[in-house]
């Protein structure tokens, strides 16, 4: 399948099949005539295409270097295309095809306000179908299967296509990539109240060993803030996505390791964790219970 793992092959997949309109608030819907968009192969996969989403990152997060730039790239993308991808595989029963033919994106730069109040680039994607093709919801099993597979196969070209480009190799990109499916399935299930199946979606997928998406230390992460007055209290539960790979984000200028780093001893990232979730709440982390 590509230079990761070349013993793997490629799940077979049922016949695509004509699908309806897919509901309007995901986002998903064949590209109109008035849109100038780029096919996804063209985009993802030629050194042309990849250069300039490359530069992107640059604009967003600053001088990073090849390799920094394939990962941030390919975790972005990741979470950025699964995210309606996702949603409609989890509730309403479609899964769009995956296959790169079938995908235009546009970039829209957009400009951003950090809470530093330093103000940054960012290329927001759109992303349109060709055609109304894809799955119907069979059987529960399969249609994870099939998710499943459809994934390996979107994704492989991509990255195999980052790694030459970047000089990455091509297992890390993938743990990457695994990274990014566990958080767009934790967002979606967030928003769409159905958090549980998503988690439980997103692990049955990055811990299913033998293929390229295998990721042991990808998963997730809870954290309880309670009220300092009152310790039986809970204020709010916080979820985090663990990462199995890394972005490189701590290789740029001006930044450092992400609070779900890998690189982070496990006791070191409790902590970091737990921080964020009690500045949500705007409590201290010395007034929670150890």
């Amino acid at each position: 399948m590509n230079a990761a793992d070349p013993s793997f092959d490629t799940p077979q997949l049922p016949a695509a099949v004509a699908l309806s309109p897919f509901p309007t608030a995901l986002g998903l819907s064949v590209i109109p005539d008035d849109v100038q968009g780029v096919s996804l192969r063209e985009q993802l996969t030629t050194p042309q295409g990849l250069a300039q989403c490359f530069a992107a990152v640059n604009s967003t997060y600053g001088d990073a270097d090849s390799r920094a730039q394939g990962t941030l790239f390919i975790g972005a993308y990741a979470y950025e295309f699964l995210l309606p991808v996702l949603a409609s595989w989890l509730q309403a029963g479609q899964l769009p095809s995956l296959d790169l033919d079938n995908w235009h994106v546009k970039y829209q730069p957009t400009r951003v306000t950090k809470p530093n109040g330093k103000e940054l680039v960012y290329h927001k994607p759109h992303f349109y179908l060709n055609a109304l093709i894809g799955w119907k919801q069979p059987a529960a099993e399969e249609w994870l299967t099939i998710l499943h597979g459809a994934l390996l196969r979107h994704f492989s070209p991509i990255v195999d296509a980052v790694a030459e480009q970047s000089g990455m190799r091509e297992g890390p990109l993938w743990k990457v990539v695994a990274d990014s499916i566990c958080i767009a399935f934790l967002m979606v299930g967030k928003h769409r109240d159905c958090e549980q199946a998503a988690r439980d979606a997103a692990l049955s997928i990055v811990h299913q060993r033998g293929t390229p998406l295998y990721s042991k230390r990808s998963g997730f992460h809870d954290v309880t803030v309670y009220d300092p007055n009152d310790t039986q209290t809970v204020l709010q539960t916080h979820s985090f996505r663990l990462r199995g790979g890394c972005c490189r984000i701590f290789t740029v200028d001006e930044h450092s390791y992400c609070s779900t780093c890998c690189f982070l001893k496990p006791d070191e990232q409790a902590k970091r964790l737990a921080e964020v979730a009690c500045q949500r709440e705007g409590v201290a982390l010395d007034t929670q219970p150890r």
